[in-house]
C-alpha cells in the first residue's frame, strides 16, 4: 500500500501473480469506494482510491489557462495518464505545438496507443529526454 495525500493506492506488483491478485483486489476495493464517495483509477497492477476532484487532464488544462506556453510534452506510462494525453491532445486541437511519449510496458499498452512516440520504459524515458536536453543545448550553442 502507497499513501498519497489524497487516498491510497493498493499495488500487486510484487505479488507472485501480480494480474491475478490485481483482479481478486479491484472488485471489491472499487465497491468499497463507492460507498464511501471515492473515485478508483485503475492502472498497472495497482487500484488508487481517492477523493473525487481534478485528475492529471485537469491540471493541463488548468496550467495552459494560467501560463503563457506555447507547447506542452507530456510523458506517462499507465491508465491514470490517459486523461493528460487528452488534454494535451485538446492543446493540439487549438493550435499548440504538442508531445506526448509513453514509457511502454508490456502491462498496460493503453497509453502507447494515443502517444506519439513510445520508449521502452523508464530508462527508455530518461534517454530520451536526456538526448532532446542534448539536442536543445546543441541549437542554442
Amino acid at each position: 500500500m502507497e499513501t498519497k495525500p489524497l487516498g491510497v493506492a493498493v499495488h500487486t506488483r510484487r505479488m507472485i501473480d501480480p494480474s491475478a491478485a490485481f483482479d481478486r483486489i479491484c472488485a471489491p476495493l472499487t465497491a468499497l469506494a463507492a460507498e464511501h464517495g471515492l473515485d478508483v483509477v485503475p492502472g498497472r497492477h495497482v487500484v488508487e482510491v481517492r477523493v473525487p476532484g481534478p485528475d492529471k487532464g485537469d491540471a493541463v488544462r488548468r496550467h495552459a489557462a494560467e501560463s503563457a506556453a506555447t507547447g506542452y510534452l507530456f510523458a506517462g506510462d499507465d491508465l491514470g495518464d490517459l486523461a493528460a494525453a487528452a488534454a494535451v491532445g485538446e492543446l493540439r486541437g487549438r493550435g499548440l505545438t504538442t508531445l506526448v511519449v509513453c514509457a511502454t510496458s508490456d502491462e498496460e499498452p493503453g497509453l502507447r496507443e494515443v502517444a506519439d512516440i513510445a520508449v521502452p520504459g523508464v530508462d527508455g524515458m530518461m534517454a530520451f529526454l536526456r538526448q532532446l536536453l542534448l539536442d536543445a543545448q546543441a541549437q542554442l550553442a
